[in-house]
């Protein structure tokens, strides 16, 4: 790379701790410490050398080091950094008269050298003034330098030769001399020319000397993008150059020349510039703006490169990219041809691929628009023709209209670009390079408008009665001329727009549709029968009046006769003919009228609407046009049937003149027969209250239809008599279904009855008999526990049955394990022979009830057998016991059931005492004798003696012996104010031998030592004077024993006489202290005693010595949170000490902070977490779900969640630990399932 100093480099140096002197006397091989300066020639010493060496007491070595020289005239100060470092193997003693050997300790030597060039330092004398040497884990220190140590040296302006830096190409050739400007340690050198990228050399010469250092340059290139449209006179598109003075720093000024080093030409701010030909470009704080364009022809990048001939500057290289409007602009009608004048077509003008790298908004251009300054490249379009479709007023630079010729109708437009030169800041439209653009649509003929004309529905019987001519439609003669409806003119065409005119004699209206299909009323008002009047129909589209089609027919009046009204209910039944009626009438608002003499003679008949079978005779009709007519008896169904009136003439016959007016209507016709049903109960007998159950059933479903609502009625006497059966409102109960409920005992007849809803034929039903009797309830009583081979006996009493008839059962158990007594009556008798559960059931019925199971009420009872002492007794008393002492035992008589349990037994005990006694009762003082090991208790069933258990209560029984006393003291200050914790203990025995003796313990303290805390067995003393002392304790017991006991011989110092200072330095800035973690303990010794020398340091942690260290530092390593007293003691030589403590809070490692994000692609979504903690670092990531039972882990930072899965996972759950082992936890909600396909 191209550089612009030549930097000098020093070593560093080491040496040793506490250096007593230092010498640095040879420079360049002359003694500067003599009476005169050493003298340097620049030309013949083109490095300067300086040498010495320093002396210490200690072997440790220095890891750097600097010297300090002062140019005399002026007073500027110049640090050389020491750069060799040597150490002679013999110490400083074997150095004959270079050092004092009558010291306590040996002295160690380190050589030093500093070089520098130099032509690097100005001319004039120079002193060597200090020494700065940075030992290992001591800092710093400054080594003083007097006049017989410290040399002096004067450099002379060079005579001969030269010094100074040329530049050169590879092959060697000068391409320029640098001017040179000393500095210290390096060259700065100027007056080079810009150079462009390749190899070159760099000769530097001092004095006689000579070198060359080859190196490669590279200059900075900034990449600039450019967008340039293909149109006509295109200015050029603005781009911001940057340049910056890579030697200072700062953006460049002035007037620039940039060479363009393309293989082919460009445009620049309107200048044409050749390949190899420079622009100048005008920087203003290191910025420039310019114009640039390409004049090649075509689309594409191409890349322009610019050469800065500022020697410090950087390159440019600008990406232009052209892009065709026609790439943009996209220009296309809604349909390829349409009807003209009718059908409008969309001409749509969309900028398709938007970007800031061309245009990003679009709009329409007209020479005659007034252009404002553009912020970017805007795409334009121009019409040059548009066929006379107007433009679209919702949609810039669109057209929407139809086309107006029929044939070819061509559009012209022109594509391009509005922009706003930037140097000159006026606006105008460039037009395509590519020229105008057109593309036609087809204009066709209107399809015609269809014209059709529907009667009016009511007149359609006399349409299919009469034969009429085409164009003759009817109308009902009005006597007032009112108008009528004739009917309606359908008008359908293939467009919107449609204009109709009806003209009915000398009256017409006109209509305008905005629908491709419409209908309108025809009406006319005739008042002579058979009258006429023409009527005329004309349609055309409303923007193309020539496309028009016409309908024309005349209206003739003739008069309407009346119609039939058939009522409403036509219903019969198969037992009796069946009748309809109706009545002929014609309808005058909102009644019903019938003359003869103004409607004539009628006759109706009645057939079958579907084949026309005739049913009954034809009728004629009274003076109100009411008629009836007997269809005789039919079978059971629905029929649709058909009135016809015929109108008579004068001879009696049916007249052919007017049309025959037609009536539909249906007539069911029921089956006439009786409802026959049957009556059944789900249950016929029950105890009171006895909900009965009843339910009819007919014979025939079909009569389930024609049946009125069924009645039920009750006898309580065989049928004497019946009543209404009531609900519990008083309500008769009706409906195919009743639930009923008797509340006294006896024997009941239920019947139903029912009549046919046509025919009014009644049944009822043969009577049910029900029977209701009494009930009620059971207790047994009896021993819920018994002993085994113990007769039992259980009572029963029973409430509610009027005459009670008892079942006994052992419905659990077998018979080979009881011996089962007498079983009929209130009571039960039986002998349990094993031990288990049994189960007796009582079952009792009402005589009157019958013998089947839910007649009889059911109680269960439970006992259980058992051989009580399998429980044995329970003993409670001392365990450890001390002979020759009295102590209280208690035993509890322990059953095998619980003793809220009814029992037929009793179980008695007694002590049994070592010599074979017994003492019955639960409780007994015992004296404990030696050897004895147990406590024993004898149980047994009342009556039968022969049966016992023993329950065994185990003891221990202990001597009471007074052992030997002892004094421990730990000394936790060993200074005034000293503290001392103290213990008295036993001699080789354990305080729980004395079983809890109560102790007395008297202390006897010397002068200037109290009781700080705790008291009697342990706690702590404090000193406040230094000397030896010693304390004594007395202990009692209160048998009597005594024992006198004294501590060791304690010494404690005086207060400390050394000074130092202690940090704790956390890796994590500040007072951050977290646990687990290591964390290095600094201290500094301040001062020592006159005459004393250090020794050694000792770290105590809470009171506890953890070690000790001779250096600045220590490590001390924390597991758990809490508070820390961290104390570092110094003790001297002397015997002399110093302390420093700080009192450190340890806190839990704080957990890390995470945020989850997601990114979903196809196939699915990744989760990343991004985590950070404030202590330590992120030590693992633990991604845990599961996929349809299956358990999924990821040990990363990001995990991928199938789209296959989607909606089978669950919640995710991460874990992230940190080295610290803190922990964060959360928890991200899987993918849902994708809906189906198609949704």
């Amino acid at each position: 790379m191209y550089k612009k100093a030549l930097p000098i480099t020093f070593l560093l140096a080491a040496t040793s701790l506490y250096a007593a002197e230092a010498n640095f006397c040879e420079i360049s091989g002359q003694d500067g410490c003599g009476l005169g300066a050493a003298v340097v020639n620049p030309d013949s010493t083109p490095v300067l050398v300086l040498r010495g060496h320093a002396l210490s007491d200690s072997n440790k070595p220095a890891i750097s080091g600097t010297m300090t020289v002062e140019h005399q005239e002026s007073g500027n100060e110049v640090q050389i950094k020491l750069s060799k470092v040597f150490r002679p193997s013999l110490t400083a003693s074997k150095l004959a008269g270079k050092s004092e050997t009558s010291v306590a300790r040996e002295k160690w030597m380190t050589g030093l050298e500093g070089a520098v060039y130099t032509s690097s330092l100005a001319s004039g004398q120079y002193n060597i003034v200090a020494l700065s040497l940075n030992y290992e884990g001591e800092g710093v220190k400054e080594l003083k330098l007097d006049a017989n140590s410290a040399g002096a040296f004067r450099i002379e302006a060079p005579t001969s030769g030269t010094q100074g830096i040329a530049l050169m190409s590879k092959q060697g050739d000068l391409l320029s001399e640098l001017n040179v400007s000393k500095g210290l340690g390096a060259w700065r050198v100027a007056g080079y020319k810009a150079m462009r990228d390749g190899e070159y050399k760099l000769s530097v010469s001092l004095g006689n000397l000579t070198k060359t250092k080859s190196f490669s340059l590279q200059r900075p290139v900034r990449s600039l993008a450019s967008s340039l449209p293909n149109v006509v006179d295109f200015p050029g598109a603005g781009v911001k150059l940057t340049s910056v003075d890579t030697m200072k720093g700062t953006g460049m000024q002035g007037r620039r020349e940039l060479v363009n080093d393309s293989d082919k030409a460009f445009v620049i701010n309107g200048t044409r510039v050749e390949p190899g030909q420079g622009a100048s470009v005008d920087f203003t704080a290191g910025t420039a703006a310019a114009l640039l364009s390409d004049d090649t022809p075509g689309t594409g990048v191409r890349k322009v490169k610019l050469f800065n001939t500022a020697p410090d500057g950087n390159n440019f290289e600008i990406s232009l990219n052209r892009w065709r409007v026609e790439d943009r602009v996209a220009v296309t009608a809604s349909k390829p041809s349409a009807a003209v004048k009718v059908e409008d077509v969309d001409v749509t003008v969309k900028l398709s691929g938007a970007g800031a790298d061309s245009c990003s908004m679009l709009r329409t251009y007209s020479e005659s628009d007034r252009l404002f300054e553009m912020d970017s490249v805007v795409c334009a379009v121009q019409w040059k023709d548009t066929a006379g479709i107007p433009p679209n007023r919702f949609s810039p630079a669109a057209l929407q209209g139809p086309p107006l010729a029929v044939g070819p109708n061509q559009l012209q437009y022109v594509p391009g670009v509005i922009y706003t030169n930037p140097l000159t800041k006026r606006s105008a439209f460039y037009p395509s390079a590519e020229g105008a653009k057109s593309f036609s649509i087809e204009g066709t003929v209107p399809a015609p408008i269809k014209l059709a004309f529907t009667p009016y529905v009511s007149y359609n019987p006399y349409y299919a009665q009469m034969a009429l001519p085409e164009t003759t439609k009817l109308v009902k003669v009005s006597p007032e001329g009112g108008e009528q409806l004739v009917g309606n003119v359908g008008v359908t065409g293939a467009h919107k727009g449609i204009r109709t005119r009806v003209a009915v004699g000398q009256n017409s209206r006109e209509f305008l549709s905005s629908f491709q299909s419409a209908a309108y009323a025809v009406t006319a008002g005739i008042s002579e029968s058979l009258g006429t009047k023409p009527v005329l129909v004309e349609a055309w589209y409303d923007r193309a009046p020539e496309h028009k089609v016409s309908l024309a027919f005349d209206v003739m009046g003739v008069p309407m006769g009346p119609r039939v009204f058939m009522d409403r209910e036509l219903v019969s039944h198969t037992l009796s003919p069946s009748v309809v009626t109706g009545r002929l009438a014609e309808s005058v608002g909102s009644r019903l009228e019938y003359a003869p003499e103004k409607h004539g003679k009628w006759e109706i008949a009645v057939v079958d609407a579907a084949s026309g079978t005739p049913h009954g005779n034809r009728v004629g009709i009274d003076a109100q046009g009411q008629f009836s007519v007997d269809l005789g008896v039919l079978t059971p169904g629905q029929r649709r049937m058909k009135a016809i009136a015929y109108l008579i003439d004068a001879n009696g016959a049916v007249s052919d003149f007017k049309t025959t007016t037609v009536q539909d209507f249906y007539l069911t016709t029921y089956d006439g027969r009786a409802p026959v049903f049957k009556v059944s109960a789900k249950t016929a007998a029950g105890a009171i209250p006895f909900p009965a159950q009843v339910s009819a059933a007919f014979e025939e479903p079909e009569l389930y239809k024609v049946a009125e609502t069924i009645q039920w009625s009750v006898s309580s006497d065989n049928g004497t008599t019946w009543a209404p059966m009531l609900d519990d409102k008083g309500r008769p109960y009706v409906g195919q279904s009743l639930n009923s409920r008797f509340s006294e005992p006896g024997t009941y007849l239920v019947r139903g009855f029912s009549r046919n809803k046509y025919s009014k034929q009644d049944f009822t039903s043969p009577p049910l008999q029900l029977l209701a009797y009494s009930g009620g309830s059971i207790v047994i009583d009896g021993p819920t526990a018994a002993n085994v081979d113990t007769p039992v006996e259980l009572k029963s009493v029973v409430t509610g049955f009027g005459s009670p008839v008892y079942k006994w059962a052992l419905s659990f158990g077998s018979d080979a394990a009881a011996a089962i007594g007498a079983g009929s009556g209130q009571t039960f008798q039986f002998t349990p022979k094993a031990a288990q559960n049994y189960t007796v059931t009582l079952s009792v019925k009402d005589s009157t009830a019958p013998d089947e199971p839910r007649s009889w009420t059911s109680k269960v009872f439970g006992l259980k057998a058992v051989q009580p002492l399998t429980a044995r007794a329970s003993i409670d008393g001392p365990r450890v016991v001390e002979t020759g002492k009295t102590y209280r035992y208690t035993a509890k008589i322990n059953d095998v059931v619980s003793s809220s349990s009814t029992k037929n037994y009793v179980v008695r005990g007694a002590w049994l005492l070592p010599d074979g006694s017994r003492v019955e009762g639960t409780e007994i003082d015992l004296s404990i004798a030696p050897g004895q090991t147990a406590v024993s208790y004898l149980t047994w069933v009342d009556g039968r003696p022969e049966v016992t258990a023993t329950s065994v209560f185990p003891i221990s029984a202990w001597s009471y012996g007074w052992p030997d006393w002892k004094i421990d003291v730990t000394v936790n200050e060993k200074t005034v104010p000293a503290t001392l914790r103290y213990n008295l203990a036993m001699v080789g025995r354990t305080a729980s031998e004395l079983r809890g003796e109560p102790l007395t313990v008297t202390w006897s303290l010397p002068e200037n030592m109290r009781q700080l805390s705790g008291s009697g067995m342990n706690g702590t003393w404090e000193i406040t004077q230094p000397g030896r002392y010693q304390a004594l304790a007395r202990v009692a017991d209160s048998r009597g024993n005594i024992t006198d006991v004294t501590t060791a011989e304690i010494e404690v110092l005086p207060a400390p006489k050394v000074g130092g200072a202690m940090t704790v330095v956390s890796p994590y800035g500040g007072a951050k202290y977290y646990a687990p973690g290591a964390y290095t303990v600094s201290y500094r010794i301040e001062s020592l005693p006159r005459g004393d020398r250090f020794s050694t340091n000792e770290l105590i942690v809470n009171g506890n010595k953890q070690g000790e260290f001779t250096g600045s530092s220590a490590i001390i390593k924390v597991e758990s949170p809490g508070d820390y007293d961290i104390k570092v003691r110094t003790l001297t030589q002397l015997g002399n000490y110093g302390e420093s403590s700080e009192t450190i809070v340890m806190k839990p490692a704080p957990g890390p902070t995470c945020n989850v994000k997601s990114t979903a692609t196809t196939s699915g979504t990744t989760y990343t977490a991004d985590c950070m903690v404030e202590a330590g670092n992120i030590a693992s990531y633990d991604w845990r779900f599961s996929v349809d039972g299956t358990e999924q882990v990821v040990k990363s930072k990001s995990a991928y969640v199938r789209q296959g899965w989607y909606g089978k996972a669950t919640d995710l759950k991460l874990t992230v630990t940190s080295t610290l082992g803190a922990t964060a936890q959360l928890t991200q909600p899987a993918p849902a399932a994708l809906p189906p396909a198609g949704q």
